[in-house]
């Protein structure tokens, strides 16, 4: 067509000319902004009409026109099949919501409480033991990962330490805490540390105190059955009681290994009578620097408050100075004996089924110790420590199959407490 120009003259969009499926050549027709395959009827023969046409102005479009072209074609189409199916006269119905998750179940509730914190509150206050001091971050950790949490245990420690500090007044939960005991109060002057942590003990505004050490294995359920039977509003000085002849008379004081029970009066007591004789020592008196816990049970003898026989009827002791291997295989020290046949009621030699503690109990033996009265009794046997650099120097292991039966036996009798069991 004379219209039409050579692709060399013109570049830009083309339309290609074929005859007989073989490309002739290509041009660009004006206005055309695609690509065109035409067939070779394109260069059929003109006739009268199509030149005249071809004559007649033709109507051309820019670009958006041709797109605004489109897409009304495309719209008119799309109606016109609706209409034709009756979808466009059909009602749209909003897809129906999702259902909304379901909100997750309520935490169950704490299990009831022996002793509710809400009437009574109790700290466990954890001193550092003399026994393996080296040892004793091993043994305040396996205190925090097994009765720790449960008896409320505050750590006495002289150095930082990675438990927080006791809020005041003492919590309900988020135990263990730490009392870092001030700088200025050495570990040689041990009568000055068990002041100031009475004191702290009394700002914690706790009904009761137990004290031990990181030595102590507590069973939490029966210690909080035993303070139910403490009247809280009178001193008490409660735990497993030994006594020395002091001249012609007898001293009788509550062993510091196996643990004892003070109420919120008797703190009062101590703390308006501190510094006054007996309840003090001199910085110079070592061995009552070194045994602060009699300097305490002097105080309060003096006052008026004794240790009292805590054993349940003729079952035995609910208070421990020893491991279990040892009080059941009866392997005790003389020292130990000789303090306990001076004693003025009668004092047996077996174990409690309502048992409170044990003691001289490295971090191996604190988790079986737990275990083995929450589990499978003879599996924890089988893995029971053995070695003595997991016991330590004053613990034991059984030595043959009949020891190892009366642990076992001794073990068995020990029975939690619950709320129901638990009637003071």
């Amino acid at each position: 067509a004379a219209e039409h120009k050579p692709i060399a003259s013109l570049p830009g969009c083309y339309a290609c000319v074929w005859e007989s499926s073989e490309p002739q050549h290509c041009c660009k027709i004006p206005n055309l902004h695609r690509f065109d395959r035409c067939g070779h009827t394109m260069r059929r023969k003109r006739s009268t009409i199509d030149t005249a046409s071809a004559r007649a102005p033709q109507t051309t479009y820019e670009p958006n026109q041709w797109r605004e072209l489109v897409k009304v074609a495309l719209l008119a189409s799309a109606f016109i099949g609706a209409y034709a199916t009756g979808a466009a006269l059909s009602p749209v119905e909003e897809p129906a919501p999702a259902a909304a998750a379901a909100p997750p179940p309520p935490p169950p509730p704490p299990p009831p409480e022996i002793l509710p914190c809400s009437q009574h509150n109790f700290i466990t206050i954890v001193l550092p033991s003399v026994v393996n001091p080296p040892k004793r971050p091993q043994r305040l950790q396996a205190i925090a990962q097994t009765w720790g949490p449960k008896a409320r245990a505050v750590f006495v420690t002289t150095k930082a330490s990675p438990y927080p500090p006791l809020p005041f007044p003492a919590p309900c939960g988020g135990y263990p805490y730490a009392l870092q005991v001030p700088a200025s109060i050495g570990e040689e002057l041990g009568v000055e540390r068990l002041r100031w942590v009475l004191a702290q003990a009394l700002l914690a505004k706790a009904s009761y105190v137990f004290m031990a050490n990181d030595h102590t294995a507590v069973i939490p359920e029966n210690l909080a059955c035993f303070l139910k039977s403490i009247d809280p509003s009178k001193p008490a000085y409660a735990g497993r009681a030994l006594a020395q002849k002091r001249g012609k008379s007898v001293e009788i004081f509550n062993s510091g290994a196996a643990g004892y029970v003070l109420t919120r009066p008797t703190l009062e007591l101590v703390e308006r009578h501190w510094g006054t004789a007996p309840c003090d020592a001199k910085r110079g008196e070592k061995w009552l620097q070194g045994n602060p816990g009699l300097v305490l049970a002097r105080c309060l003898q003096r006052h008026g408050v004794k240790p009292v026989d805590t054993q349940k009827e003729e079952e035995g002791h609910r208070f421990h100075a020893y491991g279990p291997v040892r009080i059941a295989t009866k392997a005790l020290d003389d020292w130990y004996v000789r303090m306990n046949s001076n004693l003025p009621w009668p004092s047996y030699d077996g174990c409690a089924s309502d048992a409170i503690s044990f003691h001289y109990v490295e971090s191996a033996e604190q988790h079986a110790i737990y275990d083995a009265v929450r589990s499978d009794l003879d599996a924890v046997l089988e893995r029971w420590p053995k070695a003595p650099s997991d016991l330590g120097g004053y613990s034991r292991h059984w030595r043959n199959d009949d020891q190892r039966n009366e642990v076992r036996d001794l073990l068995a009798a020990i029975k939690l407490a619950t709320p129901d069991s638990c009637r003071a």
